[in-house]
């Protein structure tokens, strides 16, 4: 009986310590993105591409709500910055970057470009990106993911996703 008791409490230990899902169905969860100043709430997803995009800042911080932006993602256009630390080995000519915020329904609300420019191999380079164009989301919205892609030849585009929280309100 004891031994039983014993073996019961191991496997309800080994359930707990290995953390059980409320969803069957729950994929793997995402890392937090290696950036050196530890952005918190930027959780890193999927990669393509040799270059390297990691979310390294951005004004406001995730987890802020923009208020005062009216109707539609519109009204917060321009109101958020997101640096990125872009590092390809090979080095090489960007033609442009693009970042979007998506709401949960996976529309992109705000959206940034940059211009062309260059990376040298092996060096990172910080780029900053306003968001100043929009979509028509209404607002009240929540944004739940991100992703930006730098655009070039082969071997140096790329294209990363992450988790991240805003609240776009009226």
């Amino acid at each position: 009986m004891h031994q039983r008791l014993s073996r019961l409490a191991l496997r309800i230990a080994a359930l707990l310590l290995g953390g059980c899902s409320s969803s069957p169905d729950a994929g793997p969860t995402p890392t937090p993105s290696p950036t050196p100043i530890g952005l918190p709430g930027v959780v890193i997803g999927a990669r393509t591409g040799v270059t390297q995009i990691t979310f390294a800042d951005a004004v406001p911080l995730p987890g802020a709500t923009l208020t005062g932006c009216g109707p539609t993602a519109t009204g917060c256009a321009g109101r958020i910055t997101v640096a990125l630390d872009v590092l390809s080995p090979a080095g090489g000519p960007i033609l442009g970057a693009v970042f979007y915020l998506h709401a949960i329904n996976m529309r992109a609300c705000l959206i940034g470009r940059t211009g062309a420019f260059d990376l040298a191999p092996g060096t990172t380079r910080r780029i900053n990106v306003v968001l100043d164009q929009s979509d028509a989301c209404g607002t009240p919205t929540d944004i739940r993911t991100a992703d930006a892609s730098v655009e070039g030849p082969n071997g140096i585009a790329a294209r990363q996703e992450w988790g991240v929280v805003y609240t776009l309100a009226r």
